[in-house]
């Protein structure tokens, strides 16, 4: 019967060089009829699809909170040029006095 390493067989050294770790029995999957084979290839293939996912996540949260820090960066703005701003009073123009003047 054939036993492979599971997608927790491989794990990041300190200096980020993907490692195997040591094969043991609680490295296996293990199911009700027996042991399931799982290839190397597909257990690094997980681990890579499932650490990708994971910065994917990261990444995707910075973004967003970026993205907010920005829009609150940009309505401070515009509050302070509102309250920079003079406070102009439109004034109306009387047409009819105007030509009475004349």
């Amino acid at each position: 019967m054939k036993t492979t390493l599971s997608h927790q067989a491989f794990t990041l050294s300190q200096e980020g060089v993907l490692v195997r770790k040591p094969q043991s029995t609680k490295s296996r999957i293990i199911k009700s009829e027996g042991i399931v084979a799982m290839s190397s290839v597909e257990s690094l293939r997980e681990f890579i699809s499932e650490r990708l996912d994971a910065a994917a996540e990261r990444i995707l949260a910075r973004y967003e909170r970026t993205l907010e820090e920005y829009e609150k960066t940009e309505r401070r703005q515009r509050q302070t040029d509102i309250s920079r701003s003079p406070q102009v009073e439109p004034h109306s123009l009387d047409v009819n006095s105007q030509d009475q003047n004349k």
